[in-house]
Formats: structure tokens, C-alpha cells, sequence
């Protein structure tokens, strides 16, 4: 299947954003300008009451350390209903946590990874495996130029949001 002329995508991705941003949007394509576009028409359909976090993962494209939260001791609770899976991926990826809901502050939280190619590489399985434990109104919204899919995880988790709509595509010109 061919790849949507960029402008299509935008409106598509303004369309959904009217309605309301699906729990996981990816954003991927070699078109900078239009990825830059349709991350910040994302970012303005988050709704203003939930704790918003932006990670811009050029750092772990570079082989730095990402932004990450180097302070944690890693000794996260989880409850009984919690698998392995939700604790490792809480080490994995401490911003991921924060999308179960139930913060502090706020009871949604979204994440919003720019440039994130390398931090996808990283962390797509802890995103897959967190998707069904997302609380209610969280969300997670990458833009990375490419998504690696070679782990079955990842493409499993590309496929979930390309089939709710929320895989946007955005190709040169």
C-alpha cells in the first residue's frame, strides 16, 4: 500500500484529533516539517488538565542517556494484579509508569517522545507491554523518522495502532 501524500495525513490526524487521540499515535515518515506538524497539532489535542511530559530523545539516538530519570532506585511498587512485565518495563522506561494513571497531580498523563527513533529501539516493548495497563485518558504520541519493527513485539504494537487509526505515515515529496 502507498504511503498518503503528507497533507492527507495531516488532515486525517486533525479529523482525529477533533474526536479525540487514540491511546498510542505514532508519527513516522522522512518528511521533517511535516512530522514537526503533526506532532505539535497532537500536542494541542491533549487535553489541558492531564500531566503532559515531552522527551526529546535525540540523546538516545546520540547514545546518551535520554533524558531518563537517573535518580530512580528502580524499587517501583506494583500491585498485585501488576505482571513482571508491567515492572520491567517500569525500569525499562521510567516516563512509561506514568501512563498507567493515578498520578499525583493529575489522573491522566501523556508522553510525547520527539525524535524518537532511538528511544523506540529501546523501548518498544515496554510500550507494548504497557498498552492494555494504560489508564483511562493516557496516552503516548513518538515521531521518529523510522520505527524499528524488527522485534515481534513491536511490529505486533505498530500494527494495533495502525488498525485504531493512529499510525501516521509521512513521506518525502
Amino acid at each position: 500500500m502507498a504511503v498518503p501524500n503528507p497533507e492527507d495525513e495531516l488532515q486525517r490526524l486533525g479529523k482525529l484529533a477533533q474526536k479525540g487521540l487514540p491511546p498510542v499515535v505514532l508519527i513516522t515518515g522522512g518528511n521533517d516539517p511535516f512530522r514537526a506538524e503533526a506532532v505539535d497539532r497532537a500536542l494541542a489535542a491533549i487535553p489541558p488538565d492531564v500531566d503532559l511530559r515531552v522527551l526529546d530523545a535525540w540523546e538516545e539516538r546520540a547514545g546518551g542517556g535520554g533524558g531518563g530519570d537517573e535518580g530512580s532506585d528502580g524499587d517501583d511498587e506494583v500491585g498485585d494484579e501488576g505482571v513482571a512485565a508491567d515492572a520491567a518495563a517500569g525500569r525499562a522506561c521510567a516516563e512509561l509508569q506514568d501512563l498507567r494513571g493515578g498520578g499525583l497531580f493529575a489522573r491522566a498523563s501523556y508522553l510525547v517522545v520527539r525524535r524518537g527513533a532511538g528511544w523506540w529501539q529501546r523501548h518498544a516493548e515496554s510500550a507494548a507491554a504497557l498498552l492494555p495497563r494504560m489508564g483511562k485518558g493516557c496516552g503516548l504520541v513518538v515521531e521518529a523518522a523510522k520505527l524499528d519493527k524488527r522485534k515481534k513485539a513491536a511490529q505486533q504494537l505498530v500494527q494495533q495502532v495502525a488498525d485504531a487509526g493512529g499510525l501516521f505515515e509521512f513521506r518525502e515529496l
